[in-house]
């Protein structure tokens, strides 16, 4: 344990009653943070990892708990999945979110001299084609909205994902559901937004397993701490139409911030990865002390980071329920 670490053990409760405890479960340094928004983004006005909240649902196929995360965002890297993958049905706040995704993924960079690799369903703008009908609406909504050039749009077929060099490339695109091998992309490191559920296991922030498949015209926002939902409540979103959208469980690098589900909290997990356990316990230690409405160690919700929050997180280690 470090020096500010155990100087805030000391000013906040007696050592002496706690060390045997944390020595046990404390390992490790700091927790990584989003370290894309460690400084505050355009529109934000946040700095910092946010609190998150998670939720759980009780599967109805199998009746395991199972987590259908719709966005979720690479903390330590610029890739997104984005599960409302038929943008050929998409319209507001689907498309906001999908805009703001692909802002984040391109750093903010200007679309009009933003060289852009788009993988669609069979390489074409070809309307006859009718999988193409998605990568035409992302192609269309880059023209027509973003202010992306068409001669810095590169379209492609969605194999190139597995096989293509990006030199040159400031960001790839993938208009499909089709679970190409994200191991190129991510080995060139190169920002990727993607909207195949299958390809979030190569990129470290999910399982790569599908957990939905389902038309709907709502999802939940889970985490707004973030620039892609930094201008939504904490809640239920609503499309103006339904479309078919895509999840899977958030894992490793991931940070999820739109749900298929509603909310349920789980007291103690501040970092939102569903478990309760030494993450947690240091981003608590590290936030010690804080007062206001921005701690996210006060795990209580009385306004600060003090002991009462330490023992709502150590009565709740494990697994949420």
């Amino acid at each position: 344990m470090n020096h500010t670490l155990t100087n805030r053990l000391r000013n906040g409760m007696r050592m002496s009653a706690l060390c045997g405890a944390l020595a046990a479960v404390v390992c490790g340094g700091p927790v990584n943070g989003d370290d894309r928004s460690a400084s505050p983004m355009p529109g934000d006005g946040l700095t910092g990892p946010d609190r998150a909240v998670i939720y759980a649902r009780l599967d109805d196929r199998g009746g395991a708990l199972v987590d259908r995360h719709i966005i979720i965002v690479d903390q330590t890297r610029p890739n997104v999945f984005f599960g409302m993958y038929r943008a050929s049905q998409m319209t507001q706040p689907g498309w906001d979110l999908y805009e703001r995704s692909v802002d984040w993924a391109n750093d903010f960079n200007d679309p009009a001299t933003t060289a852009v690799w788009l993988a669609t369903y069979n390489g074409t703008l070809d309307p006859d084609y009718p999988g193409e009908l998605d990568g035409i609406a992302v192609y269309d909504r880059l023209i027509n909205k973003m202010g992306f050039v068409e001669e810095n749009i590169h379209v492609a077929h969605q194999n190139s994902i597995e096989t293509a060099n990006f030199d040159g490339y400031d960001i790839v695109l993938y208009c499909w559901i089709y679970p190409r091998d994200a191991t190129n992309v991510m080995e060139q490191n190169i920002p990727f937004v993607t909207m195949s559920a299958g390809e979030t296991d190569e990129m470290g922030i999910g399982t790569g397993v599908e957990t939905m498949h389902e038309p709907r015209n709502y999802a939940y926002v889970i985490d707004n701490g973030h620039h892609i939902t930094s201008t939504y409540d904490l809640g239920q979103i609503t499309l103006e139409e339904p479309m078919w959208m895509d999840a899977t469980s958030c894992s490793g690098n991931g940070r999820a911030l739109v749900a298929a589900d509603e909310v349920i909290p789980c007291p103690g997990d501040i970092n939102g990865d569903g478990v309760v356990n030494t993450s947690d316990l240091l981003i608590l230690l590290g936030d010690w002390g804080c007062s206001g409405e921005s701690c996210i160690g006060d795990v209580d919700d009385d306004g600060d980071t003090d002991t009462a929050d330490l023992l709502v997180l150590l009565a709740a280690w494990g697994e949420c329920p």
